[in-house]
């Protein structure tokens, strides 16, 4: 018998077998995969991924640092950005190198990510991209993370109509092995017909795991041979976005494209009815984790393969959520009396399919949010799980689910008031939060994205925020209450990743609105949501200084732990230095402090802190209380 022998390196080593991997490692693997892909058909191409942190693709740069020898091994270049729009950007520049004189690739392969709002921030970004198109042998994806009940968000979100406004196709993986499998068919539909290819890719899908078989006989891509208007299909790519050259591309993005997309997923069989019977009368739709989730419904309900028959039940998953692939479509809905389209959130896949069926030979009843009565099916808010599903199905396959309890009621419907008894939230112990958010009585703040954002539950111990909005907006919102309020200063908190990010501009508004208003700049060294990296553009302190004074703005205090770390003359003129302890008499000056002015509190990360004490990185204190 032999023996192999295991590596933690074979998920990116081996070039063909399989190892166990996450669904963040395997959108690590993607781009190793294409480029052997590329060797061996003997071309020399390139990768650039760029994006911004979040969930639930908050540990891909992280993953992507660590196998930081593969990708360099294999011309992947790893450049996160400022932010998601700059990011895009800068994918869609990877798509047109071929534009500037001496190339040095045959092509390049692009790979953006983001969670749902950043996918929603670089919305005009995108759709410039999608115009664009790629170029010959090059192909783009945009990696779209969905955070669906908002564990690292702000609010729910769903990337399928950000992708589907601008025209990009849209795979969903059910499982860790079709992230990497809709990965490769995401770039070779992208290089066949010239549109993006979005990948959405939910908590469970990111975070979860399995064995992951890959090599070069997975995957055997097949090019459609696709004519239209009489000729045969060829992308066309437009550098020179503007008219008259766009309104040509428009017949490209709204029409060609999207039938080479269909095309391609037909040739490739992104959708198949996964069960099937002569005498079949229900269908269900299903699309990425929504799949996996049917299937442990069916397991809850103790239907089987034998049941199924039995009750007549038809299965189509779908692989390309959009466009939908008519013929599929048709063959799935022939013979059927009912359809229960079962997806997560809002309607996406159930309206395309009552507008492909409408002037069908076939209509059958199709259910999905809402029932044949018009009561709430699935619901469009939360999460859906194998439970809910498994109760909302068995009428129409002729069981009685016996499960439990039903669909527990969201925090929107029913939120419990808090006992007498009741704890409020708070930071981690050291956490520098813990006192930069402090408020003096009387004294007002707005929130903003990170860990700070907190506050708004801390109210009964001196903290609290008027209102939180999308990053990068911190403080814009008093500039418009501030006309119509008597309240006269308002503290405004602003993380250092999202001064950096996008709450530069924010600052400049309040500056040119000649708005009274303090931003309390939480300088903690670390995006400490997504995994404690560095705010990628990060200044150092004395630099940021220099940048706001710049600004105009002439009252800058810094507060710190170690007030000695500053030499003379660090900081800029207007800037004073000072012990942390004087935080109230700050605040109190503050308060006071007519147009624009900055307090930077600067200390560490706590968690960060100790990552980098046990890493050897930081000592370790020699005091204890």
């Amino acid at each position: 018998m032999t023996i192999r022998r295991l590596s933690l390196d074979d998920k990116y080593a081996l070039a063909s077998g399989s190892a166990y991997m996450t669904g963040i490692q395997a959108l690590v693997r993607l781009p190793i995969d294409q480029m052997r892909r590329d060797a061996a058909a003997g071309l020399r191409t390139g990768c650039l991924i760029s994006g911004y942190e979040g969930s639930p693709l908050g540990g891909y740069d992280l993953a992507l640092g660590r196998a930081a020898g593969f990708l360099e091994e294999h011309r992947i270049r790893f450049l996160p950005g400022i932010n998601e729009e700059l990011a895009l950007a800068a994918v869609m520049g990877s798509q047109l190198f071929e534009a500037f004189p001496e190339p040095r690739y045959d092509g390049a392969v692009g790979i953006w990510y983001g969670k749902g709002p950043g996918l929603d921030r670089s919305g005009d970004a995108l759709r410039h991209a999608s115009f664009a198109g790629t170029g010959q042998h090059c192909g783009a994806i945009a990696l779209a993370g969905d955070d669906h009940v908002s564990k690292s968000s702000s609010i729910p979100h769903q990337s399928e109509y950000s992708l589907y406004d601008c025209c990009v196709p849209v795979l969903s993986p059910s499982s860790t092995q079709e992230v990497l499998d809709f990965g490769i068919y995401g770039i070779a539909m992208s290089r066949f017909t010239g549109a993006w290819a979005g990948l959405k890719l939910s908590t469970d899908i990111c975070d979860g795991g399995g064995v992951v078989e890959f090599g070069p006989e997975r995957c055997k891509v097949e090019i459609p041979e696709l004519e239209i208007d009489g000729e045969p299909y060829r992308k066309a790519m437009g550098l020179t976005l503007v008219v008259p050259y766009t309104l040509h591309l428009e017949v490209e993005v709204l029409e060609r494209r999207l039938q080479a997309a269909r095309a391609f997923c037909r040739a490739n069989r992104l959708n198949r009815i996964t069960l099937r019977h002569e005498s079949d009368r229900t269908g269900i739709v299903t699309t990425g984790k929504s799949h996996a989730d049917l299937v442990s419904a069916l397991r809850l309900l103790g239907l089987g393969e034998r049941e199924l028959a039995a009750a007549g039940v038809r299965v189509l998953k779908l692989g390309m959520a959009y466009p939908l692939e008519p013929s599929i479509v048709g063959e799935f809905a022939e013979g059927l009396e009912t359809i229960i389209v079962i997806e997560e959130k809002r309607s996406f896949v159930e309206l395309q399919l009552r507008e492909m069926l409408y002037d069908g030979p076939s209509r059958p009843m199709l259910v999905g949010k809402r029932d044949e009565r018009g009561r709430t099916l699935l619901p469009a808010f939360g999460e859906l799980d194998a439970g809910m599903i498994a109760l909302a199905i068995s009428p129409y396959l002729g069981c009685s689910a016996r499960l439990p309890e039903g669909p527990g009621k969201t925090d929107a419907q029913e939120r419990p008031a808090m006992s007498r008894g009741g704890r409020s939230p708070s930071y981690c112990s050291g956490c520098p939060h813990n006192r930069s958010t402090l408020l003096l009585e009387g004294q007002l703040a707005g929130g903003g994205i990170g860990c700070h954002g907190m506050a708004g539950l801390m109210r009964d111990v001196g903290r609290g925020m008027e209102y939180l909005f999308q990053m990068g907006s911190e403080g814009a919102a008093w500039i418009g209450a501030s006309q119509f309020s008597g309240t006269r200063h308002l503290f405004q908190n602003l993380g250092d990743g999202t001064y950096f990010h996008s709450g530069r501009l924010a600052v400049q508004a309040a500056v040119a609105a000649g708005t009274d208003i303090t931003f309390k700049i939480l300088y903690n060294d670390a995006v400490a949501m997504t995994g404690g990296q560095h705010a990628v553009g990060a200044l150092p302190v004395p630099a940021l200084t220099r940048e706001l004074e710049s600004q105009g703005i002439s009252k800058i205090v810094v507060l710190t732990d170690e007030p000695d770390k500053y030499g003379s003359g660090a900081l800029a003129d207007s800037a004073e230095l000072r012990p942390r302890e004087e935080l109230e008499d700050v605040l109190a000056e503050l308060g006071q402090a007519r147009g624009v002015s900055v307090m930077v509190y600067d200390q560490l990360c706590a968690a960060e802190k100790r990552r980098r004490r046990n890493r050897g990185i930081l000592p370790q204190p020699t005091r204890r209380v």
